[in-house]
């Protein structure tokens, strides 16, 4: 819906357009995490069936369409209930864009295409996991199917380890290293973050295992927390895939999406330096004079450029201005060789947008190409910047300038305005003048305004993926702990019955539900920590103030959900003794 609204060049360029790709390509990689997780277990507990059905007698293909048949049902309901929820949100969504007056496309047609999309999407996941189902009961023999300890997930190796770790350091430092490189653009961001998430998933599943094999290597701390130790290392080896999303979803929540909406909240100066002037007409010399009597009830400064339209020979087309004007608007001491020109890009010098590449440019000029050489070119606003007609200034000599004027019969000239007191309705007034004389106007109130609609857009975007970020983040924890319940009232119930405390079962319970929970939490707050810590080197008090404010509110809310959900959790498995005891009584 937001993307529709966008050309391939805001797509790439603008705020909301990155943000929305990013978004994508997170969600993606999340998504496939959490669907990685959730088929390992489902397959890791149905495959011991599969070979109690071998063994009754049923044929492999059979039980292959079987298997088939389980996902079909699990891909069909998953995308049902998906577009189901997700349907009255993106309603919702395009309300909100519908009230603050931002341009959003939706039509019946994008939505059944986006639902295809999903749905191929959960296909292609689904269909992996069929197919390694199928190679597990093809490559393995009935004994080894019925072996209970094949539901057990298997960690990596002491060898895999030892590479891996080297590995996931490299690529989180290649990551930080491009996106500390200024300027960062699309491309960069999108391979950083490829980069980084690799990095992390590597080291998150190496890294911990040799952190707990060296555990086990101290025997005595070893063995005064036996118990909690085996503890966290089967769980870290079931439970990783979970832990790292858990992990992901919390960093990219408390650092990105945070630094985010505090940016797009405070937007009141902060496109000042894209518009030097309050109007940038683009008209003829002779209508000076109207303009001139449309503003003359105000105090108001003027400077009038003579312009033309300069083309290349491979199409392009330029505004062309004087080296005198260049001059008086920039106030550089520029000097220039008769067949040189300067480049002017009207955008931010971050950007990295490039207007010739080459040194040697051809010119048009009376219908033929002339050659000329680029003395330099660097970004500066001029005018105002990242209007399409005014994005590429090319600056000549005085005489280069005037012959060219000449040859092509114009009398074009660019006037920059600085109004007194300047407000909205002084721009309609002027407005109204410009279409009366036929010239083009620029207004910083009205170019500012819409910037600002584009950052309500992009922090209504941050804000929804937050949220849904949030709420995917606790539906998976407390699946979790649903699922763990019943094998933990089995094990702690015989624990209690051997004669285990009520307090101790308490704290064991809890303590084993947390383990997935609080390891990706605390890791996510110290990683959080330091990025957010050091992006914000050099940032003003306020904006620091406002990130660490929802930072610790963000990690206090998910806090409290952590102690809910092990006091549910807890409650869960006691409810199970006390109606197992009923139950023998």
């Amino acid at each position: 819906m937001i993307l529709a609204s966008l050309d391939e060049y805001e797509k790439m360029h603008s705020n909301i357009g990155i943000a929305a790709q990013t978004y994508i390509f997170v969600l993606l990689f999340i998504g496939v995490i959490l669907i990685m997780y959730t088929v390992g277990n489902y397959s890791r507990t149905r495959l011991r069936d599969y070979g109690m059905f071998l063994v009754l007698g049923a044929e492999k293909l059979r039980v292959m369409g079987m298997i088939i048949s389980e996902y079909a049902v699990i891909c069909g309901i998953s995308s049902v209930i998906g577009c189901g929820a997700g349907f009255p949100f993106l309603l919702l969504v395009r309300h909100v864009f519908k009230k603050q007056g931002i341009p959003a496309h939706f039509t019946p047609e994008m939505f059944m295409g986006t639902v295809c999309m999903a749905f191929l999407y959960m296909f292609l996941v689904f269909a992996g996991a069929v197919l390694l189902n199928l190679i597990n009961i093809r490559n393995h023999s009935l004994s080894s199917l019925m072996d209970s300890k094949e539901k057990k997930s298997r960690i990596p190796s002491l060898t895999w380890s030892a590479a891996g770790v080297p590995a996931g350091v490299s690529c989180v430092a290649l990551a930080a290293f491009i996106l500390t490189r200024q300027p960062v653009s699309y491309e960069k961001m999108k391979y950083a973050f490829l980069l980084f998430l690799c990095g992390t998933c590597l080291l998150f599943t190496h890294l911990g295992n040799l952190a707990l094999r060296f555990m086990k290597k101290r025997e005595k701390w070893y063995y005064r927390h036996l118990l909690r130790v085996k503890n966290l290392y089967y769980r870290f080896s079931d439970s990783r895939n979970l832990m790292l999303a858990v992990f992901l979803i919390n960093f990219f929540v408390l650092v990105f999406v945070n630094m985010n909406i505090v940016e797009y909240k405070n937007t009141t100066s902060k496109y000042l330096w894209k518009y030097p002037y309050d109007y940038v007409w683009m008209t003829e010399k002779e209508q000076i004079e109207t303009i001139r009597k449309a503003s003359s009830e105000w105090e108001n400064e003027m400077k009038i450029c003579p312009y033309t339209k300069v083309f290349s020979n491979d199409g392009g087309e330029y505004i062309g201005i004087s080296l005198s004007s260049y001059r008086q608007l920039s106030r550089r001491k520029a000097e220039l060789e008769p067949g040189m020109f300067l480049s002017i890009i009207e955008k931010a010098k971050s950007d990295e947008d490039v207007m010739f590449p080459d040194e040697q440019v051809y010119l048009m000029e009376d219908g033929k190409a002339r050659q000329f050489w680029r003395k330099a070119e660097w970004n500066e606003i001029l005018f105002v910047a990242q209007q399409p007609e005014l994005i590429g200034i090319i600056v000549m000599e005085d005489g280069e300038f005037d012959a060219l004027r000449k040859s092509q019969g114009t009398d074009a000239v660019i006037v920059v305005q600085n109004v007194e007191g300047n407000n909205r309705e002084k721009g309609k007034k002027l407005n109204k003048a410009a279409l009366s004389a036929g010239a083009s106007v620029y207004s910083k109130e009205s170019l500012m305004r819409k910037d600002r609609q584009e950052d309500m857009t992009t922090l209504i975007f941050y804000i929804c993926l937050g949220i849904f970020l949030i709420i995917s983040d606790m539906t998976a924890l407390a699946v979790k702990v649903w699922s763990e319940i019943p094998q933990l009232s089995i094990k702690y119930g015989f624990l209690k019955k051997m004669g285990m405390d009520d307090a101790d079962v308490r704290a064991n319970i809890k303590g084993e539900l947390s383990v997935y929970m609080q390891v990706p939490f605390w890791l996510s707050i110290a990683a959080g920590g330091a990025v957010a810590a050091y992006i914000l080197q050099g940032a003003e008090k306020i904006i620091i103030a406002e990130v660490l404010a929802l930072f610790v509110f963000l990690a206090a809310v998910q806090a409290i959900y952590i102690a809910g959900v092990k006091e549910y959790g807890y409650r869960a498995v006691n409810a199970r003794f006390v109606r197992r005891d009923r139950k023998w009584n």
